[in-house]
């Protein structure tokens, strides 16, 4: 039996999409919920903001699946010196994807294309309009801006993406992705295409066999987005379950600009809980 895979949004007890021997059961549906929560806020400002994101994975068959994540943004800011508490509750961009994948011995290759429909959008009112950004801000910065294209406003993307893994018998295991994408905005023609790079580095232990810990690294670079052009973050996770079925506890900390350091007074930081079923 293979064990799940390193990072703890992979639910299956084969790896994300792993080979199966002969006689095997194939786990044809993956469902995945992440909640990320922060409280802070600009200077001047009380604020909090929670933000959902589901996800599902469909496998075809022992080497393609299609993967789709569809999020939501909440921000509730309040100014100083104010009784009014200004709420807004945005969607954001849904992205499906489709994933060629590849297993031998201990390593796991995945290589992938997708896009994201342009679902997230801006109310006409202007403070209507500050606290919905500020919402699609925090839904980013939680998760150190990783994927960024879930929550880029009035905007379409092409997303490509890859990702190696290894998983040692003694417990150890490794991973490594990245992914390249153009968010072309539609609301405004006057508006850049803004390109997007990301990376990141994942390491774990199995401590039991229903519990592991690790941490992940990443940076993202928007170079042509003003004010969010890089943002680099960790994340450690501890995650409790079976290769069936899971719950992680992940703590996002940016460690630079635009969102860090996360525990700086007016900075992003995001408390990640979340699981998944395989069936």
């Amino acid at each position: 039996m293979r064990p799940a895979a390193a990072f703890p949004d992979q639910p299956t007890r084969l790896g994300p999409y792993g080979e199966r021997k002969e006689g095997e059961r194939l786990d044809h549906v993956h469902l995945l919920l992440d909640v990320a929560a922060y409280y802070g806020g600009p200077e001047g400002t009380d604020a909090w903001s929670i933000s959902p994101l589901i996800g599902a994975r469909f496998r075809l068959s022992d080497h393609f699946a299609i993967d789709a994540q569809w999020g939501m943004a909440h921000a509730s800011i309040k100014q100083e010196n104010s009784n009014e508490q200004d709420n807004q509750f945005r969607l954001g961009n849904p992205y499906v994807g489709f994933h060629y994948i590849q297993t031998q011995g201990e390593f796991e290759y995945r290589l992938g294309a997708g896009a994201a429909a342009p679902l997230a959008t801006l109310p006409d009112d202007l403070n209507e309009r500050v606290t919905a950004q500020a919402a699609y801000t925090f839904a980013a910065g939680m998760r150190g801006n990783w994927d960024f294209w879930l929550w880029d406003p009035h905007a379409i993307s092409g997303v490509l993406t890859g990702r190696l893994e290894r998983q040692r018998s003694n417990g150890f295991y490794w991973g490594a992705e990245s992914a390249v994408a153009v968010m072309v905005p539609i609301s405004d023609k006057n508006e850049k295409i803004d390109p997007v790079v990301q990376v990141g580095g994942d390491m774990g232990y199995r401590i039991l066999p229903w519990l592991r810990s690790g941490a992940r690294t990443h940076l993202v670079v928007i170079p042509l987005l003003d004010g969010q052009k890089t943002q680099l973050a960790v994340e450690p996770y501890v995650r409790m379950g079976s290769d069936f079925a899971f719950f992680v506890v992940r703590l996002m900390i940016n460690i630079d600009n635009p969102n860090g350091f996360s525990f700086d007074k007016n900075e992003v930081w995001g408390l990640r809980l979340g699981g998944g079923v395989a069936f």
